[in-house]
């Protein structure tokens, strides 16, 4: 089966790998994030300090960009990458287990949002120089408009699939479990 023009970076099985995996892993972002808002203000009703858990989650990104560019062309990107989504799910499977366990406090989320945080900076920089790995020379605009598609259709189905169920009634464990579990799938 021959695949249309617009999917020819799929041909390559190195990119297709990756693909998945990073449509995996940016859903799981998105939830983990959207999950974590929620345990925020379930905890503490403030508008203030949910900003500021977002500023750690976020933060790093701003910061941190052009040092992760200098690591990612002295590191082996194939392992970063695995290193970085196993750190995200390290860490959104440790909110999981403090909620669950019913003694998850801010501070705890603040640690792990900035964790969470360094270790998507670093995953940014690296996936979006890693595609051009991927794919021959002539797909490599092809590839990078996949990667994005995926970047962005992960921006919509991420955020639906952290939210609460129903606003009243915010179930942390299973958001923030959900979200943990999406990460460890999308390292394997």
């Amino acid at each position: 089966m021959r695949l249309p023009e617009a999917f020819r970076s799929l041909r390559y099985r190195d990119f297709r790998v990756f693909f998945v995996a990073q449509t995996i892993s940016q859903i799981a972002t998105w939830m983990h994030s959207v999950a974590q808002t929620w345990l925020i203000l379930s905890l503490t009703n403030s508008p203030l300090l949910l900003g500021l858990i977002t500023m750690l989650h976020w933060g790093p990104i701003l910061l941190l960009a052009l040092p992760s560019g200098a690591i990612a062309d002295r590191v082996a990107k194939r392992r970063l990458l695995m290193a970085t989504q196993a750190a995200q799910a390290c860490t959104a499977l440790t909110v999981a287990t403090l909620a669950a366990t019913g003694v998850v406090a801010y501070w705890h989320v603040g640690v792990l949002a900035l964790c969470a945080g360094l270790a998507n900076t670093l995953f940014n920089v690296v996936r979006q120089s890693f595609v051009n790995e991927t794919v021959g020379r002539d797909d490599v605009v092809n590839a990078v408009a996949l990667s994005s598609a995926a970047f962005n259709g992960a921006r919509i189905v991420g955020p639906r699939r952290g939210r609460p169920r129903h606003r009243r009634r915010f179930d942390r464990r299973r958001s923030t479990l959900a979200s943990a579990t999406d990460m460890k799938a999308s390292t394997e």
